[in-house]
């Protein structure tokens, strides 16, 4: 019976529910729960640090950019003089190149946004400026800066000494989550300040710090991305410009094989000299048939002499429709509404050609151009 009565008892131990008035044993569950996810965040950002890394975000151009260009430059140094030999190959090399200078500017930071942007303090705008230009000093300077105050804070023993470091690095890290503009580093930076939240906790302090430096480390990395991806942009799209005067030349004779040409610089140097003679860029005395640049005298002008000249119509309508019908009255002409019409189509155009640049829809030889002529 004693045996029984103990085992009851034991039984009716297990049933009665714990009493946790201090809520100390519901904290330590958290505090558990807490701590394994910043070990899981900790070794997260590590892995994206070293995975970062391989890519190389320091370099001036990312490795497959390097690439497009090595295999530009191959397919330049093959061309063939004849006239539309060159087409499929540098059709090909342009539609590489055209794509990845589409995803490039997708993914960097573009610098039209930010004005845009509601709140954007100084000092994320001049990141976020430099970034889109495809810089990294400014970057390099906030990160140091932040890297600094977390050690400081990691290693303060104050209370109000803590707070001020803590609210100095929060400042920081908001100004390279706004930088940033909702790209990865972004998400990142904004998972660096939960970090530090939980850091106001004395049990999760270390933790929580320890997982902000590594965080630290993938976001400025990160960044950097964000600046070679810019760089990318402009590399990619001096190619695309050295391409389109490559396929102009193709269709003249004579279309330079570029010998001697080592660099992306010296084949576009070599096809604006080679275009340049093909649009009649050589001065010349003013006395020649061909195309050239005068000197700048008047032409002479004689009603008398012959020229080949001969004068021809085509048979195309000028007009959406033909006159079924017409009479003239006596009194004033209603106002044209000609005016008004050039003005309405004038700003359709206008806003046609701005989405066009604003999508990447115009060739990028002809970009400034076409900005200078609607300028004006």
């Amino acid at each position: 019976l004693a045996a029984a009565g103990a085992g009851l008892l034991v039984a009716a131990w297990f049933l009665v529910p714990v009493r946790d008035p201090f809520g100390w044993r519901q904290q330590q569950v958290r505090q558990r729960q807490e701590q394994t996810l910043l070990a899981e965040q900790r070794a997260a950002a590590r892995a994206e640090t070293r995975r970062l890394a391989e890519l190389k975000p320091d370099a001036p151009v990312s490795p497959a950019t390097e690439a497009a260009l090595e295999r530009l430059l191959a397919a330049f140094s093959k061309l063939d003089p004849v006239p539309g030999a060159n087409a499929r190959a540098l059709a090909e090399r342009q539609a590489e190149i055209g794509k990845a200078f589409a995803a490039a500017k997708a993914a960097q930071i573009d610098p039209q946004e930010l004005g845009q942007q509601v709140g954007l303090g100084e000092e994320a705008q001049r990141l976020a400026a430099e970034l889109a230009k495809g810089g990294t000093r400014a970057l390099g300077e906030q990160l140091d800066a932040a890297k600094d105050l977390a050690e400081r804070l990691a290693a303060a023993s104050d209370p109000g000494e803590r707070r001020q470091l803590a609210a100095e690095l929060r400042k920081r890290l908001e100004d390279l989550a706004a930088a940033a503009q909702g790209k990865e580093a972004a998400g990142s930076l904004r998972q660096a300040l939960d970090q530090l939240a939980r850091a106001s906790d004395p049990a999760l302090r270390n933790q929580a710090l320890d997982a902000l430096a590594e965080q630290l480390q993938a976001a400025g990395l990160q960044m950097q991305a964000l600046a070679q991806d810019a760089r990318d942009a402009q590399a990619l799209r001096e190619m695309l410009q050295a391409l389109q005067q490559a396929r102009q030349l193709d269709g003249q004779p004579g279309c330079p094989n570029g010998e001697g040409c080592r660099t992306l610089e010296d084949y576009r140097k070599l096809y604006e000299a080679a275009m340049a003679r093909c649009q009649g860029g050589q001065p010349g005395n003013g006395q020649g048939k061909g195309p050239g640049v005068g000197n700048g005298r008047p032409a002479e002008y004689r009603d008398e002499a012959e020229t080949g000249f001969n004068p021809e119509r085509s048979p195309t309508a000028l007009t959406a429709g033909r006159t079924l019908m017409q009479w003239s009255v006596k009194g004033p002409s209603d106002k044209g509404t000609a005016q008004e019409d050039y003005r309405r189509a004038q700003g359709t155009v206008r806003q046609a050609v701005a989405e066009a640049l604003q999508r990447e829809q115009l060739p990028p030889g002809q970009e400034e151009a076409v900005k200078k002529y609607f300028a004006e």
